[in-house]
């Protein structure tokens, strides 16, 4: 009986939290285009903080797979589409080597989209924290790559 008035708490947090991030994002960065949301599913936006840092954030309710509210916070490195075998498998060695951070590639218009994230509990996660978290994962990318940001896989 008491799930149902618990599941429209979560909800109604989850449109809360993604409103608060839609205005924080608004405020922090150069420019902002949401691609969903901000609803009781979350939310999901394009952003570009400056011109070497571009990404995307998501708010998410993830009912039909694992069942927890995340946030995630990727930075754009690169288009891997063409990219060779051997810098494929240093990306894959490198990637339990960073600190609260992982490499994800997102399929966009057929190409293949190169991307440091970070993907926290939506409960632990704090709008004013986006440009820390962005700052995180650029440092992160730093300690194994010479490359600047978006030059992945060239």
């Amino acid at each position: 009986m008491g799930s149902a008035p618990d599941e429209r708490n979560r909800r109604m947090d989850l449109r809360e939290l993604a409103e608060a991030i839609d205005r924080h994002l608004k405020q922090q960065c150069k420019k902002v285009d949401a691609m969903t949301g901000p609803d009781e599913k979350g939310g999901a936006w394009r952003f570009v903080v400056d011109r070497e840092t571009i990404g995307f954030l998501s708010c998410e309710n993830n009912e039909e797979d694992i069942r927890v509210p995340t946030v995630s916070t990727a930075v754009y490195l690169g288009d891997l589409t063409g990219a060779d075998k051997k810098f494929l498998l240093r990306l894959l060695e490198l990637n339990g080597s960073f600190f609260q951070a992982h490499f994800t590639v997102q399929n966009i218009d057929g190409a293949r989209m190169l991307f440091i994230e970070q993907r926290v509990a939506a409960e632990s996660y704090s709008p004013e924290r986006f440009k820390e978290s962005v700052d995180h994962l650029v440092r992160q990318y730093a300690l194994f790559f010479e490359e600047p940001l978006n030059a992945a896989g060239r």
